[in-house]
């Protein structure tokens, strides 16, 4: 069995049960989650598949990379997992996906748990939001009617976007579909 979350002593009971289970904790880049690609590969022996699934989303991911190498420096972004302001961090696959999108993500000294207050990030002016929390009722409009809010550059320029939380927050094959959007939402100009 393969678990990617244990709810508490699952692997153990499954393990004195005589169940072998292989635990994958969060891949940190997506470099990781294109490893785990090749691990979850070879444990289903299926290693022709995944080394050919692998090598696509590579060229996916690369195809990106390349259009925007002469970029110099992409916009600061907050990326909003819920409505307390927990966002992504360093160590995690989706700020990895900024940092190859040459995006600032303001959370970046945030420290563990990712979490900002709303003063910080009022003073860190993103000038992209990128709401993940769409399913618990956040929407840019309620965003835009956030308390002290309404001088972040994001918010006058309406660069709000929602974007799937299943596809951006699931460490498999559909991250490359995630780091292709976030590509188009960030450089609506080089990606049409």
């Amino acid at each position: 069995m393969i678990l990617f979350f244990d709810p508490g002593d699952l692997q153990i009971a499954l393990e004195r049960l005589g169940i072998p289970v292989l635990f994958l904790s969060a891949p940190e880049t997506i470099e990781g989650v294109l490893e785990q690609i090749t691990l979850l590969g070879k444990v289903t022996a299926r290693n022709d598949e995944a080394s050919v699934q692998r090598t696509d989303l590579k060229a996916r991911i690369d195809a990106v990379t390349d259009k925007l190498k002469n970029a110099t420096q992409g916009p600061r972004i907050f990326h909003e997992l819920d409505a307390t302001l927990f966002t992504t961090c360093p160590g995690e696959f989706i700020h990895d996906m900024y940092v190859k999108l040459k995006a600032r993500n303001i959370a970046t000294s945030a420290g563990l748990p990712c979490q900002l207050s709303q003063e910080a990030l009022i003073a860190a002016d993103p000038q992209v939001i990128i709401l993940a929390d769409e399913p618990a009722g956040v929407t840019p409009q309620s965003v835009k009617g956030r308390s002290g809010w309404a001088n972040i550059t994001a918010i006058k320029n309406g660069a709000i976007y929602t974007v799937d939380a299943d596809i951006f927050s699931r460490p498999g094959p559909r991250i490359v579909d995630a780091f292709e959007q976030l590509a188009k939402l960030l450089y609506p100009d080089t990606f049409r």
